[in-house]
């Protein structure tokens, strides 16, 4: 048997760990249109010293790494922390009243309120008895509902102040939660045999993705590299490997 030709797609999945590295729940990243698993040694080369050639005479093997590419096609929130290092949280729907605006505004201005996906806003003047400003001198502009632009300061008194309704946002705070490790399912299908392939890396942990891009005029991506951590305690077993294994049905 020479073996086949190979093709492979598949599902990868990531599955928590706890203190004593068991895994736990598992969750599938998306579609993952690239994933390259990288093996490598480092060396120390010695070279003799009497023949006059300077042969290599040895090879002291003095490292083993493997990591661990992939592009994310998904929008995730899940995914989002993972690429930035993040922690997810909610924040809820609620009201604002009476948030100042910058002095001095003049017509064509924008002014960042403090909630985004707002609502039902209404602006007031400064004077004694606060006056409401016509709608038709602001309006918000841009996709989040964040951005006011004034349109007519006409007469009245600033500072304006403003009050709003918003919406239900989730927060993803940037490189507020160091990489953590995690265990890696390749679950996959060589495509030239329908026969499947599970590769299963006990520990890894991911770098922050490498670039994002903001402006895309096709889809976009989300690239990351992960390092593949040896595994000390499932290293003592011959079956798991300290850093991970591969499994496919035995030929009958």
């Amino acid at each position: 048997m020479t073996g086949s030709l190979f093709s492979l797609q598949g599902f990868i999945r990531l599955g928590e760990l706890d203190a004593n590295g068991n895994i736990g729940k598992m969750r599938w990243v998306g579609n993952v249109p690239e994933a390259t698993l990288e093996l490598g040694t480092s060396n120390t080369d010695k070279n003799e010293s009497f023949s006059g050639k300077r042969l290599q005479i040895g090879r002291l093997a003095t490292g083993t790494t493997a990591a661990l590419n992939m592009t994310l096609d998904y929008w995730s929130s899940a995914n989002l922390a993972l690429a930035f290092q993040a922690t997810v949280a909610d924040i809820a729907a609620s009201t604002v009243t009476s948030e100042a605006f910058p002095s001095g505004l003049v017509a064509g201005d924008q002014v960042r309120l403090d909630h985004p996906f707002a609502s039902n806003l209404v602006i007031t003047d400064s004077t004694g008895t606060p006056a409401t400003v016509d709608p038709a001198h602001y309006g918000l502009v841009g996709h989040g509902a964040n951005i006011v632009e004034i349109k007519d300061v006409a007469t009245y008194v600033q500072p304006f102040k403003a009050a709003y309704s918003y919406e239900a946002a989730q927060n993803i705070v940037l490189f507020s939660a160091p990489g953590k490790v995690v265990f890696l399912q390749f679950d996959g299908i060589n495509t030239e045999t329908d026969e499947p392939v599970i590769l299963d890396l006990w520990r890894t942990r991911f770098d922050p993705v490498s670039n994002m891009g903001l402006i895309n005029a096709e889809y976009g991506n989300l690239p990351l590299s992960a390092a593949v951590l040896y595994d000390t305690r499932r290293a003592a077993d011959p079956v798991l490997g300290g850093f991970g294994r591969m499994l496919q049905k035995k030929a009958s």
